[in-house]
């Protein structure tokens, strides 16, 4: 196999054990690529969920502003805007990211920022997105810088320009990206870059739930399980809970 000028994930996915990530970046070995996986690839979306958000609770004004803007953007056929979920361990930014997903009909692929270590892993995790998908990226302020600037196109043209050496040669390949949305979640805010940031169409903050949304929460699941809890054991255990 050689390079083309352009690629797309099913190109990539039958072609990255022929890449590796040496000193000089993205290094491509001439070989022989993989089969095509055919349509187990690329299965059907499914429909939009109208009750995504249902069960998140503790964050009713956040939801409300995701719901309606899911709505519009299904309305107007636009793609749910990028958006960037910041707050403590624990106050469901996970969850949400899943709600997001379920409410385009998308699926979601997730990431850890840590693993995300050179420009090879991202591009895995790019190929791996298909239209209306939802991309998670968890603790993405550990993410390195360099893997964020290729972000920023991925994010703002739906593409990444890669540079690829083979032997004397050198090649620009640009990977094409299907519409997508990339929830990113982090901690620490204060350590992404600004053009990183500017990117995103929505920033919200999450903060810990209160004392009686916890003992909610506590009671709910105890009833779930089969337990009877009483209001005050709840609340007890919500005190020593974030």
């Amino acid at each position: 196999a050689t390079l083309p000028t352009a690629i797309d994930g099913a190109w990539w996915r039958q072609h990255a054990h022929l890449v590796r990530f040496g000193s000089r970046g993205l290094e491509f070995e001439e070989g022989v690529p993989l089969p095509e996986a055919g349509e187990a690839v690329a299965p059907e979306r499914t429909p939009p969920s109208p009750d995504a958000f249902s069960g998140i609770v503790g964050q009713e004004a956040l939801v409300q502003r995701l719901e309606t803007t899911a709505k519009g953007c299904e309305a107007r056929g636009r793609v749910f805007p990028h958006t960037l979920l910041t707050g403590p361990a624990g106050t469901g930014k996970t969850t949400i990211a899943h709600a997001v997903a379920a409410s385009v009909g998308g699926r979601l692929v997730k990431a850890t920022g840590p693993l995300l270590e050179d420009v090879r892993p991202l591009v895995g995790l790019l190929a791996e997105v298909r239209e209306g998908d939802v991309l998670f990226v968890e603790e993405v302020h550990a993410v390195p810088r360099p893997v964020l600037e290729a972000l920023y196109e991925a994010m703002a043209e739906r593409r990444l320009s890669l540079t690829f050496h083979g032997g004397s040669l050198t090649r620009a390949v640009r990977l094409d990206l299907p519409a997508f949305t990339l929830v990113a979640a982090t901690t620490e805010e204060g350590e992404l870059p600004r053009p990183f940031l500017s990117r995103f169409g929505l920033r919200e903050a999450l903060g810990f739930y209160p004392r009686e949304v916890l003992a909610g929460l506590i009671a709910r699941q105890a009833q779930a399980e089969g337990y009877a809890l009483e209001a005050e054991a709840a609340a007890r255990v919500a005190d020593f809970a974030r």
